[in-house]
């Protein structure tokens, strides 16, 4: 995911060879992509798990610090080209509103992090096995 501000440490859990702290470590940086345009990627998962840890996409832009618009934009733009209805939403009031992840949300997510998860492994074993001899 693009930033415009200063780039906030990824606090992913998608066991990243790059959180590791040894001298020499592979990183790598997947996506998924549909007819040329990205859909989805550990930015957009960090974006929905902040929708989904603060109830709010307002909040989550805050604690990610990106903007509005932008988030919005990769919200809409991979329930569309996914075709994946992401969130859930209350409409303000007394309140406030407010959004959720769908179950179909939770769901792509949770395959996206075994997908993300098994990159990482192999990775891991190539780089372990070219590099550690």
């Amino acid at each position: 995911m693009r930033r415009k501000s200063k780039p906030v440490k990824e606090k992913s859990n998608l066991s990243s060879p790059c959180t590791q702290e040894l001298d020499l470590y592979p990183c790598s940086k997947i996506w998924i992509e549909k007819k040329g345009h990205l859909v989805f990627g550990d930015g957009r998962v960090e974006l929905f798990k902040a929708i989904e840890e603060t109830g709010s996409i307002n909040k989550a832009v805050h604690k990610l610090n990106i903007s509005y618009r932008h988030a919005w934009a990769y919200i809409k733009t991979s329930e569309k080209r996914l075709k994946v209805k992401f969130l859930r939403y209350k409409i303000g009031g007394k309140y406030g509103g407010g959004a959720t992840l769908t179950e179909e949300g939770k769901e792509f997510l949770k395959r996206y992090e075994l997908f993300r998860k098994g990159i990482n492994e192999m990775v891991n074993l190539k780089f372990k096995k070219v590099f550690r001899k």
